[in-house]
């Protein structure tokens, strides 16, 4: 494989993530200059994505901030430390001097490394497609597994508050509040008129699983999730470390496995009578090859047929037409940033895995139209 290879991708996050003007600005050279962006060809070949070199480089400048050491010219583009300075024509060689000067640990990182984005804003999202399963359930309490969790934050999802907006910004619905205390508090814009349900849901049993889970009491590795975020948002960076403070004090089970479908079997017999397993995942088959996210969906939807899982999928638009068998609906009118869709697959009346589109949401659940 060669660094011209590369081109699409960095192409299409150039068009997709210009609310990160610094990473577009950087995707959209890569494009044309595909040299800037080699260090990625030492990546596993479903790991080869923007997201993973970023997260690298934007890694090794927060390592080199922990130790109070001088930072170069690209952490001038950097929010994240301290920098101030917005995407100009001095961004590409701030960034090719980096690059080169750091380029050993940098291609240890892109190696050995996976993008594990732990994003809690999506439970914005999470939250009301919980409500609308329970609900279908006649309000049975729920068992909630998160594949590929990283950290596993979004276990939390019942302890973190959500505001729904209307497109004016004022508030138009409430999570039922946890008791405190409570981790972030979440906000998401709805982009039409339609409202998710909203009527409250118990989680009897939760457990995560992950190939590389991190350890929330590792610095090293909590720095690693840092990195996945991007530079910018500070905002986003203190709802992270909410998150993580409220993940410490919950101590959800995460549990590493190379096959996570085969812990969730297993976990399966533990649950009690009565109890709605749901299987979770978000932005986990968008690094999967073509005959991976085959055998994911198949045995998922045997899982659905035989032992009624409810399976909630957030990904992108085609893994998620891999699940459905259809192409995804057309994204919202004025919707920004990459379309994550939501489906939802249940055994119906017949026995049968079938599958419903149920909302569409920013990646990072900014917005939401919801589609029950």
């Amino acid at each position: 494989m060669d660094a011209a290879s590369l081109v699409p991708g960095f192409r299409a996050f150039a068009r997709e993530h210009t609310a990160e003007p610094v990473y577009a600005q950087l995707a959209a050279h890569m494009a044309e200059q595909p040299a800037l962006g080699a260090l990625l060809e030492a990546a596993p070949p479903t790991q080869r994505k923007p997201v993973l070199l970023f997260a690298a480089v934007h890694d090794r400048l927060l390592a080199l901030a922990e130790a109070d050491e001088p930072l170069p010219a690209l952490a001038e583009y950097f929010a994240s430390v301290g920098g101030q300075r917005a995407a100009d024509e001095g961004l590409t060689a701030a960034w090719q001097a980096f690059v080169a000067e750091q380029a050993a640990p940098l291609r240890d990182t892109v190696s050995n490394r996976a993008t594990q984005t732990n994003e809690v804003g999506r439970c914005a999202v999470l939250w009301p497609a919980l409500s609308a399963i329970s609900l279908a359930h006649g309000g049975q309490p729920l068992a909630l597994f998160d594949f590929g969790c990283s950290a596993g934050l979004n276990l939390c999802v019942d302890e973190m508050p959500v505001d729904w907006l209307d497109p004016t910004g004022q508030r138009v619905l409430a999570s039922a509040g946890p008791p405190p205390p409570a981790g972030p508090r979440l906000s998401c814009r709805l982009v039409d008129d339609r409202l998710p349900p909203v009527q409250p849901w118990r989680l009897a049993a939760r457990l995560g699983a992950d190939p590389q889970p991190v350890d929330i009491d590792d610095a090293r590795e909590v720095r690693w999730l840092r990195a996945c975020l991007w530079p910018s948002e500070t905002e986003r960076a203190a709802r992270f470390d909410a998150a993580l403070a409220l993940a410490r004090r919950a101590r959800h089970p995460v549990q590493q496995s190379d096959d996570g479908l085969a812990v969730l079997e297993a976990w399966l017999d533990t649950l009690p009578a009565g109890t709605v397993p749901v299987l979770f995942h978000s932005w986990v088959l968008f690094y999967f090859d073509a005959a991976a996210l085959a055998r994911h969906v198949e045995r998922v939807r045997t899982l659905v047929r035989e032992r009624g899982l409810v399976w909630l999928s957030a990904e992108d638009a085609a893994a998620s037409r891999a699940i459905a068998g259809e192409p995804a609906p057309p994204r919202p009118e004025g919707a920004a940033g990459t379309p994550t869709w939501w489906t939802c697959t249940a055994r119906d009346d017949r026995g049968e895995a079938a599958t419903r589109w149920l909302a569409c949401s920013h990646p990072h659940g900014r917005w939401m139209a919801w589609r029950g």
